[in-house]
């Protein structure tokens, strides 16, 4: 049931949007990471300044009810998808396909031809659904540990 609307990131939105991805990753994300991976991935402390500063410079939507976000987006200058989460109180309805879609249409507006992403391992069949094709199996150091993935793309002009 769709009960939110998606706009633009507003300053205030920043701590809601980091507990909402640290609660996420450590619920969502445990079935395909180990626990030294899920703290390494969103540690207790975040550098407050720096997800400010990314959330400001790029094309950042997010998805809210009167309670609260629900779900995020960002979209970087270079055509990659940073970020797109969900809260984990509202997986499968469909938040994280509305938030794509809308940052698909402003990747459009903006001229760019194909988008690219870094997804996790359970991201990988969303992004799958939505379009994008695995180009390589990958691996990321985070905070001295290792956590697979996979490098996906999707052509915009099709």
């Amino acid at each position: 049931m769709k009960n939110y609307k998606i706009d633009r990131y507003r300053p205030g939105d920043l701590v809601e949007i980091i507990e909402l991805f640290k609660t996420t990753v450590r619920e969502v994300n445990k079935q395909d990471y180990t626990p030294e991976q899920i703290m390494a991935w969103a540690p207790d402390e975040v550098d407050q300044k720096f997800w400010a500063r990314r959330l400001n410079r790029y094309t950042t939507l997010v998805a809210r009810t009167d309670d609260g976000i629900v779900g995020f987006g960002v979209l970087s200058p270079n055509a990659n998808i940073e970020m797109l989460y969900v809260h984990k109180d509202h997986q499968l309805e469909k938040t994280g396909t509305d938030i794509l879609y809308e940052l698909e249409k402003k990747a459009r507006e903006k001229g760019m031809k194909k988008l690219t992403t870094q997804a996790s391992i359970t991201a990988s069949s969303f992004f799958e659904k939505m379009g994008f094709k695995t180009i390589a199996k990958q691996k990321q150091l985070l905070r001295g540990v290792s956590l697979e993935g996979y490098s996906m793309v999707k052509n915009l002009e099709e």
